[in-house]
C-alpha cells in the first residue's frame, strides 16, 4: 500500500511537473511573442518618430522657405512702391514743369500780360552844360551862379517806375507799387505814369526820391535823395494776383540785407499762387549781403534780368572774359528754376539764354524823343524782349544814347 501510494505520489509528481513544463514552455512563448511584440512596437515607433521628425523637419524647412519667399515678396513689393513713387514724383515734377513751362510761355506772349512791379520811383533832375567849379557862398551873386545854355529836365527814373512805365507803354497792365511821396515831385510822377496807363499804389512817403545829375560832356556827378523804403509785401497781397501774370521786383539805392530776405520770402509767395516773378538786383545789392543768399533768391525766379557788370558780381566766374550770350548761360545754371535770363546791354541791346542751350542778342532800337509826350510807340518794339534804356540818367521816357556815354551802365528797366 505504501508502494502504491508512494507511486501514484510519484506519478502525480511526474504530471504535475510535465505541467510546470508545459506552462515554462507557454511562459518561454509568451515571453518571446512579448519580447518580438516589443520590438515590432519599438521598431514602429522609431519609425514614426523618425517619420515624425522628418515630416517636422519637412515642414519646418517648407516654412522657411516661404517665410524667405514672402520677405523676398515684401523686399519686391517695397522696392514697387518705391519704384511707384518715385515715377510718380517724377510725373508730377514733370507735369508741374510742363505746366509752369505752359503758363509762362502763355504769360510771355499774351498780348496785355498783367504785371506788377515793385520798385523805387525818382525824379532824375539832369543838369547839362555846367562846369560844377564855382565856390559857394551864403549870398546869391554873379560869383556863385553859373549860367547854362541848355534847359534843366526832370525825367522819370527809378527801377520801378521806369520799369512799368515802358511796360505799360508797350501794352502791358502795369501795376506799380512804390515809394512816391505827398509832394509835388511825386504828383509830377504819378500824372506821367498814369497818363501811361500805369496803375499806381503808392506808400505815400514824406517825400519823393530825387537825384540830381550834373553832365559835362560824357562824365557825370551827382546827387541822390533816396527817399523812403519801398514795401515789398504789397504785391502779394495784391487782389486778383495769381496765375498767368508777371511781378517784377528791382532792387534800387536803399536796399540792406533785410531787404533781399523779404524779397526772397516775396518771390517765394508769389510763385505758391502761380504768379511768374522776374527780378533785376540792380548793382545796389552789391556789397550788402553775400552771394549765398542772392543766389537762394535766384533759385526761386522765372526770370533773371540784369547789366553786364550787375551779373558778374554774384557769377563768380574764373574766365576773364566771356561774351553776353555766355554770361546769360553762366547766370542761368545758377537758377534752376528760371526758363529765361536777360542781359541788358543798354544802347547795345540785350542777350538772353534759356533752358535746352537756347540763346540769342538782340539790338536796341534808338528813338529821338526824350521826355516829350503823345510820342507814338513804334510798331516794331513787339518781341518778348526789349532793352528800353537807361532809366536812371532819363532812359526810361525813350532817352536818346550818345556814343561814348555810361549811360548804359544805369539801364535798369526789363
Amino acid at each position: 500500500k505504501i508502494s502504491e501510494a508512494a507511486q501514484k505520489k510519484a506519478s502525480e509528481v511526474a504530471y504535475v511537473e510535465e505541467h510546470i513544463h508545459e506552462v515554462g514552455e507557454q511562459v518561454g512563448e509568451g515571453v518571446a511573442i512579448a519580447r518580438n511584440g516589443a520590438s515590432a512596437a519599438a521598431n514602429d515607433a522609431k519609425k514614426s518618430a523618425e517619420a515624425g521628425v522628418a515630416k517636422g523637419l519637412y515642414t519646418a524647412k517648407a516654412a522657411q522657405q516661404q517665410a524667405t519667399e514672402v520677405a523676398d515678396l515684401e523686399a519686391h513689393i517695397q522696392k514697387d512702391q518705391q519704384a511707384a513713387a518715385t515715377i510718380a514724383l517724377v510725373t508730377a515734377n514733370d507735369a508741374a514743369s510742363k505746366g509752369r513751362v505752359k503758363v509762362l510761355g502763355a504769360a510771355m506772349h499774351v498780348s496785355h500780360p498783367r504785371v506788377h512791379v515793385i520798385g523805387n520811383s525818382v525824379v532824375d533832375v539832369l543838369v547839362k552844360g555846367g562846369s560844377n567849379r564855382l565856390e559857394g557862398s551864403d549870398s546869391f551873386s554873379s560869383d556863385n551862379v553859373e549860367m547854362i545854355s541848355e534847359p534843366i529836365i526832370p525825367v522819370l527814373g527809378g527801377s520801378g517806375a521806369a520799369s512799368a512805365y515802358v511796360l505799360a507803354k508797350l501794352g502791358a497792365q502795369a501795376r506799380l507799387y512804390t515809394n512816391l511821396g505827398d509832394d509835388s515831385f511825386g504828383a509830377m510822377l504819378t500824372g506821367w505814369l498814369q497818363d501811361a496807363g500805369v496803375k499806381v499804389v503808392s506808400s505815400h512817403a514824406s517825400a519823393t526820391a530825387t537825384h540830381v545829375i550834373a553832365i559835362q560832356g560824357n562824365r557825370r556827378t551827382s546827387s541822390y535823395y533816396r527817399g523812403e523804403k519801398v514795401n515789398w509785401q504789397a504785391a502779394s497781397a495784391a487782389p486778383g494776383i495769381g496765375e498767368g501774370d508777371w511781378c517784377l521786383i528791382s532792387g534800387y539805392g536803399a536796399v540792406e540785407q533785410e531787404d533781399l530776405a523779404e524779397i526772397t520770402a516775396v518771390t517765394k509767395t508769389l510763385t505758391a499762387c502761380r504768379c511768374l516773378v522776374a527780378f533785376d538786383p540792380s548793382p545796389w545789392f552789391a556789397g550788402k549781403v553775400d552771394r549765398d543768399s542772392m543766389l537762394q533768391l535766384w533759385a526761386t525766379l522765372d526770370l533773371l534780368t540784369a547789366t553786364e557788370e550787375e551779373l558778374l558780381q554774384w557769377v563768380g566766374t574764373k574766365k576773364k572774359k566771356m561774351s553776353s550770350e555766355e554770361l546769360a548761360k553762366e547766370c542761368l545754371l545758377l537758377c534752376p528754376r528760371a526758363r529765361l535770363v536777360v542781359v541788358k546791354r543798354g544802347a547795345q541791346g540785350a542777350s538772353w539764354a534759356a533752358p535746352g542751350a537756347e540763346s540769342g542778342s538782340l539790338s536796341a532800337l534808338s528813338c529821338d524823343a526824350a521826355n516829350r509826350r503823345h510820342v507814338q510807340r513804334p510798331t516794331c518794339l513787339q518781341p518778348r524782349l526789349w532793352a528800353p534804356g537807361c532809366c536812371c540818367g532819363g532812359g526810361c521816357c525813350r532817352t536818346r544814347y550818345e556814343s561814348g556815354t555810361k549811360w548804359k551802365r544805369c539801364n535798369r528797366s526789363l
